[in-house]
Parts: C-alpha cells; structure tokens; sequence
C-alpha cells in the first residue's frame, strides 16, 4: 500500500463480542461425521492406489510365467516350421518388451490407474488372440495364453469382471481362428492355382 492509502484505511470495526480461541478451532473445522467421511475417502482411494499397483505386480509375474512357458512350447514343438517358430517369437518377444515397461514403471513408483489397467488387460488380449491366430487358430498350443488375460484380470478386477473377460475371450477364441483359418485356405488355394 502506498502512504496515501494507509493514511485513507481506516480499521474494520469490531463484532462486538470476542470470539475465544477454542470457539474459533470450533467453527473452523468440519462437521464430524463430514470428516469421517473425507477421511475413509482418502483411506479408499489411497488402498485402491495399492490394490491396484498390487494386482499390476501380480499380473507381470503372471505374465512373465506364461511367457516363458510359451517361448519353450513355440520352440521345443517339432511340428512347427521354422518360419512360424520366427514370426511367433518375434510376437513373444513384443509381448516381453510390453511387460519389461510395465514392469520397470511399477518398480519406479507408477501408481496404476483404472484407465492403465483396462489398458494392460486389452493388451493381454490382443497378443493372446494374436498368438493363436498365428499358430493354427483351434489347434494353436497357445490357447493357454488366453487363460492369462483371465487369471490376471480376476486379479485386478475381481470376479465380476474375470466373468465378463472370460466371455469376451471365448468369443475372440471363437471367431479369431475361423478368420485365420479362413485366410490360410484362401492362400492355401491361391497358390495352389498359381
């Protein structure tokens, strides 16, 4: 304030009566059961954070499991051509890359959300139904993977939600190796014209 100011401000006038300090803490703080309530707000969202950092941990060990499980099946089956061996480690190896991410953003303090999560489990989807699709349809040795997308979101979501992605994936199991198969015949038959 300049001088001009401070010589024109003239003090606010008092209440009347004076507020004691214990009063004044009174007024200032919330209602009880309105602080109970904030407060289990923030004990449910803070438990929720580790819940879901949790079931993210889980699920990469989980993943690194069938992963390994699957590169040994890909490589030790001797029906399998070399080509295919190639392009399905290669669709392994993606997936790895996927999970060292996951893994090193959760040892670096990442706490997952809802919306990372959702965004993991699409992912386990995909290279799931991505490993069947290239490794025969219905009978691809990798149908095993698709277990990993259920076990893993029962982890993180619960049961309700392990239901509904298990029926989500029966669906892709259904219809992903018709498409596949569909393809390689109509390959099959191309160069079988040419």
């Amino acid at each position: 304030m300049s001088v001009l100011n401070e010589e024109r401000a003239k003090p606010a006038p008092t209440a009347g009566k004076a507020i004691s300090p214990s009063r004044l803490l009174r007024i200032a703080q919330p209602d009880p059961k309105r602080r109970e309530l904030m407060r289990a707000r923030a004990i449910d969202d803070t438990l929720d954070a580790d819940r879901r950092r949790v079931g993210e941990r889980v699920a990469v060990v989980f993943r690194w499991l069938f992963l390994v499980v699957l590169a040994v099946l890909n490589n030790v089956t001797p029906a399998r051509s070399i080509d295919a061996r190639v392009t399905v480690d290669i669709f392994i190896g993606a997936w790895a890359v996927m999970n060292v991410v996951i893994n090193v953003l959760l040892i670096r303090g990442y706490r997952p959300g809802k919306q990372f999560s959702l965004s993991t489990m699409a992912l386990d989807i995909f290279f799931a139904a991505g490993l069947v699709y290239l490794s025969n349809g219905f009978s691809s040795p990798f149908f095993l993977a698709l277990f990993l997308a259920v076990i893993t979101n029962a982890v993180r979501f619960g049961a309700t939600a392990s239901v509904a992605s298990a029926v989500i994936i029966a669906i892709i199991y259904l219809f992903v190796p018709l498409r596949g198969s569909c393809a390689r015949h109509r390959l099959h038959d191309a160069r079988a014209g040419a």
